[in-house]
């Protein structure tokens, strides 16, 4: 394993090499973005959640909930390209 810095590869030494395994995710489609309470608005105006598909296959979010602070309904139909963003 190397690293690219500052236009240099250095190699690193297999000690510091940290392997997690196979990701846990049960889905390629994670909150990439979540802007809540932006300063100076009092109504909520400017707030939203952005997902991110990390896979290159196109995902269904028919019947997708958000449910918290922010409740959404995704609406049937709905899918999120391979790599794409959705902003809710």
């Amino acid at each position: 394993m190397a690293l690219f810095v500052f236009g240099a590869v250095v190699p690193v030494p297999v000690e510091a090499q940290v392997f997690t395994g196979p990701c846990t995710r049960r889905t390629s489609v994670v909150l990439s973005e979540i802007h809540y309470h932006p300063a100076g608005v009092a109504d909520g105006a400017g707030e939203f959640i952005e997902l991110y598909n990390s896979s290159p296959i196109s995902v269904d979010l028919s019947g997708w909930k958000l449910r918290g602070d922010a409740d959404f309904d995704i609406h049937a139909g709905t899918r999120l390209a391979g790599g794409g963003f959705i902003v809710i």
